[in-house]
């Protein structure tokens, strides 16, 4: 139950005071000189609170779903707690079939590729 007070309010504090993120710098891209396949996330998820879907997108295409998966577990698992119930966990810890981690890897080596091509 703390682990998901705690989320609520670092998620009430994203959205109210979002703009201390941006100063924070993608230690990937410090070392590397080349930005990481999450880079521009927060940019992105912010402009997602402002309803600015398009250009979440340009920043950043993997946003989307990422904001939509971290939307639905949070709410999943806040259902599970009020329930008492534990569906999220066991299909979260699922092995997952080989088609699926490659489909995974494959986005999100074309997000990468996106980022590197617009210089990030």
């Amino acid at each position: 139950m703390a682990i998901l007070v705690a989320a609520a309010l670092f998620g009430i504090f994203f959205f109210v005071r979002g703009r201390v993120f941006l100063a924070v710098p993608c230690i990937f891209k410090s070392v590397t000189g080349i930005p990481c396949a999450g880079c521009g996330l927060t940019r992105a998820a912010l402009a997602l609170t402002r309803g600015e879907v398009w250009m979440a997108l340009l920043i950043n295409p993997l946003s989307v779903l990422v904001c939509l998966w971290a939307g639905v577990s949070w709410v999943w698992i806040a259902v599970d707690v009020v329930r008492g119930r534990d569906t999220y966990w066991p299909l979260y810890r699922r092995r997952w079939p080989r088609w699926a981690v490659v489909a995974v890897v494959v986005v999100i080596l074309a997000n990468w590729t996106w980022n590197i091509i617009k210089g990030l």
